[in-house]
């Protein structure tokens, strides 16, 4: 949907969903309160930035969405379930990628030949959050942890902080819940960022198109609610 014209027709959509939905719901309410000539009052108020406004509170949307986010990996960081690698496959850049595969290839080959306990896969998790907490603090994945805990003392939420039941079903069902949480926040901090993209790199055609949008839904709105 984020891909050549398209991108910005269903930018365009949403901006003028975000503009004038609002604007439609205050004239109902205002003509529910006798006022006259409430479409015309209120379309004075816009202001020729209104897309690019939209635009801006787009912005603060991604930094609560990624902060969010990865304050639900970090929680499952903590509490070192192995939910949490997928954060690194997801949101990881390519050098965290590189850097958390060396851990885990020295730890998968530490532990060949030793006797499996449980499932290999959990072993080997295990193995490298270990590894993880004794690397040295300059290392890129401990930089990366510390600003991962640094954003979850910024976003803390009911649910988001450490679970501290000791109802091992409780405590699964709230690893699970940070990591279908996590998932969800990720797509939409993804799609919030396409589409954010979009908008500001056709910011000049959305304004033209704002001109014209403001006289249509004007006359449209006055047609509907002022007869």
């Amino acid at each position: 949907l984020l891909a050549g014209s398209a991108a910005t027709a269903l930018t365009l959509t949403c901006l003028r969903v975000a503009v004038f939905s609002p604007l439609q719901n205050k004239i109902v309410q205002a003509k529910r309160g006798k006022a006259d000539n409430a479409s015309d009052a209120l379309f004075t108020q816009l202001t020729d930035t209104a897309y690019l406004d939209v635009a801006g509170q787009w912005h603060d949307m991604i930094a609560v969405a990624s902060g969010l986010r990865d304050t639900a990996y970090f929680r499952l960081w903590e509490a070192k379930a192995p939910q949490f690698f997928a954060y690194f496959a997801e949101v990881g850049t390519e050098e965290e990628r590189k850097a958390l595969g060396e851990i885990t290839q020295e730890q998968a080959t530490k532990m060949k030949d030793l006797p499996t306990i449980g499932s290999h896969v959990d072993m080997i998790a295990n193995a490298v959050f270990t590894a993880l907490e004794l690397v040295p603090p300059s290392h890129l994945l401990r930089s990366k942890k510390a600003k991962m805990k640094e954003t979850a003392h910024r976003f803390r939420r009911k649910g988001l902080v450490p679970n501290t039941s000791n109802d091992a079903t409780a405590h699964l069902d709230w690893l699970e819940a940070l990591f279908v949480g996590g998932e969800r926040l990720n797509k939409i901090d993804s799609f919030m960022r396409d589409l954010t993209t979009t908008a500001d790199n056709k910011m000049a055609q959305l304004q033209t198109h704002f001109k014209q949008d403001q006289h249509i839904f004007r006359d449209q709105l006055k047609s509907l609610h002022e007869v």
